[in-house]
């Protein structure tokens, strides 16, 4: 195929998964304020995205709702997609379809592993925080499992293709250093972000 069809998959793929993220991050801004919090922000960049709403009197429970809609909205997106991608006969949009199901997928069980800053450890950090009633203790106990989280990512691309009998290929190990650092940074920022 044309340079000129290729150039069109690669810019309607990145559309679907800034549309992805921004769902993402809306179901999050939506269920802040639904719990009466005012959402500052919802900002979409190169790691994805992040809601910025008024924690004060955030309860644990608030907390975690807002956390688990962001991922819950992913696997919805990848649900339909999934469910329209039979009916579509145009190769293209059946083939972005195809990229929309894997990504949000991707996306939505990604997020809910249980470590900083992943979604998912936001919840484990409420749940944490409701056990001893103490914010602080759940934030450093999520953070280090999203070490855990960093550095299982990061050997999981690594491991993989040495697991095949291959050898790692320059894309994964920047994906690898890049997700793991991210990872790192983020749960480390819980971490202190919990002993103050």
């Amino acid at each position: 195929r044309s340079l000129a069809f290729a150039l069109v998959v690669s810019a309607a793929t990145a559309l679907l998964l800034l549309v992805s993220v921004l769902v993402h991050e809306a179901a999050h801004a939506l269920t802040a304020r639904w719990r009466g919090h005012a959402v500052d922000r919802i900002v979409a960049d190169v790691w994805g995205g992040h809601t910025v709403y008024d924690t004060t009197g955030v309860t644990p429970m608030t907390t975690a709702l807002v956390a688990v809609v962001g991922p819950l909205a992913n696997l919805v997106l990848a649900l339909g997609a999934w469910l329209v991608q039979p009916l579509i006969t145009n190769d293209l949009a059946n083939g972005l379809l195809g990229a929309m199901t894997y990504t949000n997928l991707f996306v939505g069980l990604f997020n809910l592993l249980p470590g900083l800053p992943l979604d998912g450890g936001q919840i484990v950090s409420s749940l944490v925080w409701k056990a001893p009633g103490r914010k602080g203790f759940g934030l450093v106990a999520a953070g280090w499992l999203g070490r855990v989280v960093a550095v299982a990512t990061a050997l999981w691309f690594l491991g993989r293709p040495l697991m095949e009998g291959a050898q790692p290929d320059t894309f994964s190990l920047v994906i690898a250093v890049m997700i793991g650092f991210f990872l790192w940074r983020g749960a480390s920022g819980a971490i202190r972000a919990g002993q103050i």
